[in-house]
């Protein structure tokens, strides 16, 4: 098994309390920054697409790493006339995003499928916004996983990143750093059942930074990343755009 699978694996098996232990290892914040980075991507694409086409709002955003679709349902929302498609390789989480969808009859609107971020199975310039919320993380090649979220985006399109990051602040960090490491792993163990999930999480955000992320980003070509750090920079969103100065936004 390699650590893709490995990953996959641990997430098919968290699947069951996955929202549960969201919400309550966030106190909840985990809504609010999602509903802040969908509301970024509308009002990024908005500025970008009127200054640059006709079109006046997204028709296409692929969320990737889509999990249990918290992001793709509140992107649907945001973005009532836009087909919105969920990707993720764990058939479990999926299931229980398409059981929300069904839910919010919003089966005409969210499509949720099995893939892998790294091997995404649509054609160049597809999307007008491609998002990820937790998942660059867990990617098994970074760079290569970006690349593939550029390569389906549209011209005059953006990338969306939530993702947690390690607070810029020594008075958040402290708590924050003993927080994740001893109390999150004990509280995702004993309602979660996995053993290493939840201390995946804080050794995984030990080896990422905004500064890393942001640089990889315009590495693979986006010649702009606004970064907006949420909590003191306990997460982070970036959008990235294709065109500079494409958005006036801040």
């Amino acid at each position: 098994m390699n650590d893709q699978q490995a990953i996959t694996a641990m997430f098919d098996g968290i699947a069951p309390r996955y929202d549960l232990l969201n919400r309550l290892l966030s106190f909840h914040l985990d809504t609010r920054w999602r509903k802040k980075t969908s509301r970024m991507v509308k009002e990024h694409l908005s500025e970008i697409l009127g200054a640059s086409s006709h079109q006046t709002a997204p028709t296409a955003i692929l969320d990737v790493a889509t999990g249990t679709a918290d992001l793709a349902l509140q992107l649907s929302k945001d973005n009532p006339e836009a087909q919105v498609t969920g990707i993720d390789l764990s058939l479990p989480m999926l299931e229980i995003g398409n059981d929300k969808i069904q839910r919010q009859r919003l089966e005409h609107q969210v499509h949720l499928q099995a893939a892998d971020a790294q091997h995404l199975p649509f054609p160049d310039h597809s999307f007008d916004a491609v998002t990820c919320a937790f998942g660059v993380r867990n990617f098994e090649a970074l760079e290569v996983g970006l690349q593939e979220m550029r390569r389906v985006t549209k011209d005059n399109g953006i990338i969306a990143i939530l993702e947690f990051s390690m607070p810029t602040s020594w008075w958040i960090r402290a708590p924050y750093q003993g927080y994740t490491r001893y109390l999150l792993p004990l509280i995702g163990r004993m309602i979660s059942g996995h053993k290493d999930a939840y201390t995946y999480l804080p050794e995984s955000i030990k080896t990422f930074s905004t500064q890393s992320l942001t640089d990889r980003l315009l590495d693979i070509g986006f010649p702009e990343v606004h970064t907006t750090h949420l909590c003191g920079g306990v997460a982070t969103i970036y959008i990235a755009n294709l065109k500079k100065n494409g958005s006036a936004l801040q």
